[in-house]
């Protein structure tokens, strides 16, 4: 027996929709993620919850929540930056390859491997970030250049005379105090101020930038 033209697309139609029908419905694409921000300053004001800033280019508002992470950073000098130290190095790359330190920052240990590579810094202008392990001891390189390794590659990095060297440690909301300099890096929120992910603040003189 034949079947009709009309019969056989009628069967098509149906299947395909019943194919249809148990195709997985399309995954939406995730929202952006909101732009990471920074604002560094000496805290002017400071309340449960948030503190106001001098910065550079004015005043800024940062909002401590209980899920900030809080971390503090005292001075630190070469003889800190040992062999097997793990740091984050913004420095200025020079002509030779090299890269003139701006900021040392020694990891506890931790959080070794927190962002190990070699990238552009974006705090300051034309600087790049390394996040590696020292291969050499200060006291044994001349000039104060160490070798920094990381997973693909390496550095050499110059310590020069105005290089801040940080040394991390523990922190609470306690030390969120008028006079203390303070680097918050977050998401802005709808009414202005700075929402922090994380804080670090600097202890005993220290200015993390």
């Amino acid at each position: 027996m034949r079947l009709s033209v009309l019969t056989l697309v009628s069967a098509s139609i149906l299947s395909m929709g019943a194919a249809l029908a148990q195709a997985p419905a399309p995954v939406p694409a995730p929202a952006p993620a909101a732009p990471q921000i920074r604002a560094a300053g000496t805290i002017t004001a400071a309340e449960p919850g948030k503190v106001t800033l001098k910065t550079e280019s004015g005043t800024a508002t940062v909002m401590i929540a209980a899920t900030t992470r809080l971390s503090g950073a005292t001075p630190g000098t070469s003889a800190d930056v040992k062999p097997g130290s793990y740091i984050g190095a913004g420095a200025r790359p020079q002509a030779d390859g090299t890269l003139n330190a701006v900021q040392i920052y020694i990891f506890p240990e931790a959080q070794r491997g927190t962002g190990e590579g070699h990238r552009a810094w974006g705090v300051l202008p034309e600087t790049t970030m390394t996040n590696a392990t020292v291969e050499d001891a200060v006291s044994s390189v001349s000039a104060g250049i160490l070798t920094l390794k990381y997973k693909d590659g390496e550095k050499k990095l110059r310590i020069v005379s105005d290089t801040a060297i940080l040394v991390a440690g523990s922190a609470t909301a306690a030390d969120l105090t008028v006079g203390t300099w303070i680097n918050a890096v977050g998401t802005a929120t709808p009414e202005g101020p700075l929402a922090a992910a994380r804080v670090t603040i600097g202890l005993k003189g220290a200015k993390p930038i």
